[in-house]
């Protein structure tokens, strides 16, 4: 979960989603993901959204945006059922996992001169079957890429992008 931004919505049932390993291959499996009502969610869809709009937590349910603020966003939970809106991906904040991608840049710039920013490292939440992991096991993160894990710290996890 790229730059998360905390959604609360009101009136949501406990529930527990079950996802897909892979969105077209069943021979992958599946997962359960068990949601309260507090949820991460990219920020990149959370400035997107408006007050008043109605989008769903993929496989999960629907909610409509009530109010946006610098803590987060807040929305009411509207129905199970899917619709045809906006789909997006979320972790439960009670049980994400927070990691940490390091994505290696450039060496060299265009001169040929070291590049001290090279190396940079994005934060961000995974969900929890991540601890499950083995070393080095290579990942694919909805809408980001692949990535390896590189260690397990004791305060998450640690992976390097590879594309």
């Amino acid at each position: 979960m790229r730059q998360p931004v905390k959604l609360t919505v009101e009136g949501a049932p406990a529930k527990e989603a079950v996802l897909k390993n892979h969105p077209t291959k069943k021979e992958m499996g599946e997962r359960k993901l068990a949601a309260v009502n507090t949820f991460w969610i990219p920020g990149a869809d959370a400035d997107a959204l408006i007050v008043t709009e109605l989008f769903r937590l993929k496989e999960l349910y629907n909610v409509t945006v009530t109010s946006k603020n610098a803590d987060g966003l807040v929305g009411k939970y509207e129905a199970d059922e899917g619709i045809a809106a906006k789909k997006i991906q979320w972790v439960p904040v009670e049980s994400a996992v927070a990691c940490k991608v390091k994505k290696a840049g450039d060496l060299l710039d265009e001169k040929g001169a070291y590049r001290a920013d090279s190396l940079s490292e994005e934060a961000g939440y995974c969900e929890p079957s991540c601890r499950e992991l083995a070393d080095s096991a290579v990942v694919q993160f909805e809408r980001y890429g692949y990535a390896r894990l590189d260690k397990k710290e004791e305060h998450g996890l640690v992976f390097i992008f590879s594309c």
